[in-house]
């Protein structure tokens, strides 16, 4: 395999390692260039047009400022463009960057450029990397990338020894490229054993695991006698190469269900874990990824639970059975497309019977509740449903009076009635600016009228569009939570006009819903106030237009703004 050093370097990566300037080579901070503005907001696009994307990351590297963070941009769109000969391109710029120029490359910040490296491991590169194929005609370029990608990794290394970046999955995905680009090129060396075939779904998995577990093994050459002992019956899950989201899932779905088994004498048996966290984590991973199921009338295509299981479980919770009941519930609703995803009936008896074991499991009960409530906030009438059947509802009387007197009341009372709305700009070139509005708003009341003052220097000092906005956002909200509702009205509305101004919906929708949803909150208070008909009826129209904005971008924050304006 050849060396990073050896490898050809083409002119059109050469213009981009050519210094800007004598002194400093590395030009200036770009993140104020109006370049720099226009570049984000066609990055945020669904469909960005690459070739613009491309030309504006050449002016502002060529011309203005080594900057990895628009390096790695760059290598994305390069990639889009030209597939696997564009990327390595891109990668090679990074390489040389980071070789070149070290620690003078922008953002001047270590961490940030570290950061910036990491977009090379988002789900929207790696997975797009990973449906390519090499074969004869490419198999040379994904050999170096993988090369290239290795220089990367070593550099991150020498310059960030404290904090790399963490670029596993392009790794694995560019490495396992280049095995098969190498047994295309030398196929006499590609090895003769054949691979077990690994499953391509979920259910596959699963019987995957179960054949390879009840399998029995292989007779071993006769040696010398011995000792004939008991069998110890054992799982033992196939191990998954991890090389997407769905493997990692199967994996995890296998690392759970160990917690709820156990050897006893040489038999497998149920237990209860100990790890109270597991239940929680069991549930994000199940319920997280659940959809609301088609249905007619109520009706789903979802089969029920069967009639055995169904009795069991409810003879269990009767007889107080819980060592039989909680593992078995869990066992099932850690399956594939489990039925006891929608059965919320035995969600009911977990967590009675936790609750009755107490200790840790009264906190496993609580998670359970609190995951259970954000799957209704998120799908707020999947518990009235009913399964394919057309007799089994999803959750009997019963347990939709625990759903509602229980589950949402608990978490009602959880909730910050006047929590802190942040802004959706996360990014850390921001993260300095949330802090200080976190800061502010932990020291209410106090220093309404010093923060309100720093805060508005600071929107007239900040170059940056997005750096205003969001500060201005800040102060809007900080006005809102010291319940100077009128005063946070004149911000919002200024924010409002910018959104059209700028035609913001365009690329950072999230941002305006964050603006829309406070100005619907703001509204809100004054209406509960004022007594002027005209006037009231007046905001009640804007309300309903600002809802409407929100629904249409975001229908889980509109329905949380529904509930509220209902209680």
């Amino acid at each position: 395999m050849p060396e990073i050093s050896e490898l050809e370097i083409p002119d059109v990566v050469q213009e981009y390692l050519e210094p800007i300037s004598d002194n400093p080579p590395v030009g200036n901070d770009a993140s104020n260039e109006e370049e720099y503005f226009v570049l984000n907001m066609e990055i945020q696009k669904t469909t960005p047009d690459y070739k613009k994307w491309i030309e504006l990351s050449r002016t502002i590297l060529i011309e203005k400022s080594k900057d990895i963070k628009i390096a790695t941009w760059l290598s994305f769109a390069m990639f889009r463009l030209e597939k696997i000969k564009g990327l390595v391109n891109g990668l090679k710029i990074i390489y040389y960057y980071l070789k070149n120029f070290e620690n003078n490359l922008y953002p001047s910040n270590a961490n940030y450029r570290s950061k910036a490296i990491q977009f090379l491991n988002q789900p929207r590169f790696f997975k797009l990397i990973e449906k390519e194929k090499p074969d004869s005609s490419n198999a040379k370029e994904f050999i170096e990338a993988d090369i290239v990608l290795k220089g990367i990794v070593d550099e991150c290394a020498r310059l960030f020894p404290e904090n790399p970046p963490v670029l596993k999955f392009i790794i694995e995905v560019l490495a396992d490229h280049a095995d098969t680009a190498n047994n295309i090129l030398s196929p006499s060396a590609a090895k003769t054993e054949q691979p077990v075939a690994q499953p391509q779904t979920e259910k596959q998995a699963e019987t995957f695991t179960k054949t390879v577990t009840d399998a029995p093994a292989p007779p071993k050459e006769a040696e010398r006698p011995v000792q004939q002992v008991a069998p110890v019956q054992q799982t033992v899950s196939q191990p998954i190469k991890v090389t997407n989201e769905n493997d990692g899932i199967i994996q995890l779905r296998q690392i759970l269900t160990q917690f709820y088994e156990q050897i006893v004498d040489g038999n497998k048996k149920d237990k209860i874990p100990e790890s109270f966290f597991v239940f929680g984590i069991a549930r994000q991973l199940q319920w997280g990824r659940l959809f609301r199921p088609q249905e007619t009338d109520g009706v789903t295509q979802v089969e029920a639970p069967n009639n055995i299981m169904q009795t069991n479980i409810k003879k269990w919770f009767e007889s107080a059975e819980w060592d039989s009941l909680i593992p078995r519930v869990e066992l099932n609703f850690l399956k594939a497309d489990s039925a006891f995803l929608y059965w919320f009936d035995a969600h009911r008896y977990v967590v009675k019977a936790l609750e009755q074991k107490g200790g840790n499991y009264t906190l496993a009960a609580q998670e359970i509740k609190g995951q259970l409530a954000q799957l209704i906030n998120r799908i707020p009438d999947i518990y009235k449903l009913k399964f394919k059947d057309y007799t089994t509802p999803f959750a009997d009387d019963d347990t939709v009076k625990w759903i509602l007197d229980d589950v949402m009341a608990s978490a009602a009372k959880g909730e910050n009635k006047d929590q802190i709305i942040l802004p959706p700009i996360m990014g850390e070139d921001y993260e300095q600016i949330n802090n200080e509005y976190k800061q502010a708003c932990i020291e209410l009341p106090k220093n309404i009228e010093v923060n309100i003052a720093s805060m508005q220097k600071a929107i007239s000092s900040d170059e940056r569009r997005k750096g205003k906005f969001l500060r201005r956002l800040n102060l809007a909200n900080y006005c809102m939570q010291a319940k100077m509702y009128d005063l946070a009205k004149v911000h919002l509305t200024e924010l409002i006009g910018l959104i059209d101004e700028y035609n913001i919906t365009l690329w950072e929708p999230a941002l305006c819903t964050s603006v829309w949803q406070a100005m619907y909150l703001v509204n809100k208070e004054i209406i509960s106030k004022i007594k002027d008909k005209e006037l009231k009826t007046e905001l009640e129209n804007d309300q309903t237009e600002l809802f409407n904005k929100i629904a249409k971008y975001d229908s889980i924050i509109a329905l949380k703004l529904k509930q509220k304006k209902e209680r």
